[in-house]
């Protein structure tokens, strides 16, 4: 308990002294050189596995595309914050010294901010957000008793955040024990892992707390791990739990640290074999650290971490962005890929769009002097991680902005950092949300000269998303009834573009207008029968964004 005290004295002795220390930066800015950077002159940016990202620069995607950056002002240090898009909204909460707020948005930029707390309590100490399809969670971690000693608490709303129950403890005693990571997420399902502190009532690991129930029951699996390390991170896939960890290494072979990748498929009672082999990072003696995942319903996990492979600042705290992904639940990875052109990354956020997994986000804070990360800077991919846009540096003339956190949806990228505040001492939370770009016309799509395909396909919209018109493409392989119907997710019919038409066979195109509809997804249904009786039945999802 000595050093829980003494870690708490030197929090507070900060805080007393951010407002000097601010303006001493503030005032270095001026004077003080970027600082120079050394790299590793044996690092080449094309051999091996390593490669640059490829880089779509024939795009309009920029700083004109986000909105305003929104300041959260509220008294008190942020102690976290924590964004994640879903259901047509931006869900945002975040932790100011003992307090707990909740923001929600349907647009990015005009939000309602109320406070949930609890009056049983001294304080909030840090607070995590994991939103399914029927439920929103917050999960945290109080002061009472002290420092530590405090079980995790949950509430939850089914109704997008617009209530919330009562709060209630899900571990089952006060240990010392905190959520050191982001919860995993799938369908109804959703995992948390704590870190418990050497206790005679417990020993030190991980332990994972499961919901099948959107947080209604939990299992508790206690499982003894390997030596972890530090920096550990989850996702799910369908019958897989994922755990990410930094591994540090000393001897012949090579020295630093190292992202780790296991896998169980019993909720976390056992994993994957432990070994060198199960690094997703190259065994090069250059630390790797600050590791991220997340996965998509598709099965696909994506990866990404800081790496000094290339580099670093002379005074080592920063690398450069590298992303990794599975398209097969973890069997397979693709080659690492570095985003960034200099090693000058500090930590990383990363998010994936969760139904289709094409929209990939990836944020960092970057170091421009020594302790003045003061820019953020967001980089996505529309396809899974195979072309990127630029990257924007969402804050350019912003001062001590670090630890950004990023959420990205169908139409949406949102990112959050915290930052001194310009008018006081106080760091507080910064927001700022783009609309994504519209993608470019797919290869799919069949070429307007074709005049006798091979095969019955309702081959999708372009554009997509789309605001307010869309056409639809099809293909008839011979004469045809044909019926092109819209639903949205409730099964409700909203437009019926043909119904029981004949065509003979070709391509075919029709205009959908959604000008009279919310954002959100909506359904191509296609059913085609041929006058010999052959059915065909296709669906594709349409994404109005507005």
């Amino acid at each position: 308990m000595k050093y829980t005290f003494l870690f708490i004295g030197v929090v507070m002795l900060f805080a007393s002294q951010t407002q000097s220390i601010a303006q001493q930066l503030r005032s270095s800015l001026q004077t003080t050189p970027s600082q120079p950077f050394f790299f590793n002159k044996d690092a080449d940016w094309k051999t091996g596995n390593t490669y640059t990202a490829t880089v779509d620069s024939n795009t309009n995607w920029g700083i004109e595309n986000w909105g305003p950056i929104m300041h959260f002002n509220d008294s008190g240090d942020l102690i976290n914050s924590s964004v994640w898009i879903a259901n047509g909204y931006t869900h945002f909460t975040y932790t100011p010294w003992g307090r707990l707020f909740y923001a929600r948005s349907s647009d990015g930029v005009n939000f309602k901010t109320r406070e949930l707390f609890d009056r049983r309590f001294s304080g909030i100490a840090v607070a995590y957000l994991a939103v399914t399809e029927q439920c929103v969670m917050i999960y945290y971690w109080v002061f009472m008793n002290g420092f530590g000693h405090s079980p995790i608490y949950l509430i939850r709303s089914f109704d997008n955040g617009d209530t919330f129950d009562s709060a209630r403890a899900i571990t089952q005693e006060s240990f010392d024990a905190f959520p050191d990571c982001y919860p995993a997420v799938w369908n109804d399902t959703v995992v948390i892992t704590l870190t418990y502190f050497n206790r005679k009532k417990m020993p030190t690991g991980a332990y994972f707390y499961t919901s099948y129930d959107n947080g209604s029951t939990w299992k508790t699996w206690t499982t003894k791990l390997p030596v972890t390390g530090y920096s550990r991170q989850i996702a799910l896939t369908s019958s897989k739990l994922h755990m990410l960890y930094s591994k540090r290494k000393n001897n012949k072979k090579y020295r630093g640290g190292e992202t780790m990748y296991l896998y169980s498929t019993n909720g976390g009672t056992k994993w994957s074999k432990h070994n060198d082999r199960a690094a997703l990072t190259k065994l090069d003696g250059y630390t790797s650290d600050d590791a991220r995942i997340a996965s998509s319903y598709k099965e696909n996990l994506y990866v990404c971490w800081i790496d000094g492979q290339l580099g670093s600042t002379a005074f080592g705290f920063t690398g450069s962005v590298f992303f990794r992904k599975s398209t097969n639940a973890g069997k397979t990875w693709t080659p690492e890929v570095a985003l960034t052109q200099r090693p000058d990354a500090g930590t990383s956020s990363l998010a994936v769009e969760r139904n289709e997994g094409k929209n990939v986000a990836v944020a960092w804070d970057k170091m421009l002097h020594f302790l003045d990360t003061n820019q953020i800077i967001v980089c996505i991919s529309m396809d899974g991680g195979t072309l990127w846009y630029p990257e924007v540096n969402v804050n350019p003339n912003s001062f001590l902005g670090v630890g950004p956190s990023v959420a990205v949806g169908t139409d949406r990228v949102t990112v959050v950092w915290s930052e001194v505040s310009p008018v006081s001492s106080p760091t507080h939370p910064f927001l700022r949300s783009a609309a994504l770009p519209q993608r470019k016309p797919s290869p799919l799509l069949p070429p307007q000269n074709i005049v006798s395909p091979s095969t019955t396909q309702l081959v999708g919209n372009y554009p997509n998303p789309f605001n307010p018109v869309t056409v639809i493409r099809y293909t008839l392989s011979a004469r045809s009834t044909v019926t092109l119907k819209v639903y949205n997710t409730l099964g409700q019919e909203i437009a019926a573009l043909l119904l029981n038409k004949e065509q003979k066979e070709g391509v075919y195109e029709e205009t959908f207008d959604a000008s009279n509809l919310a954002s959100g997804m909506y359904f191509a249904h296609l059913t085609v029968e041929t006058l010999w009786g052959d059915n065909h039945r296709e669906v594709k999802k349409l994404v109005v964004a507005k």
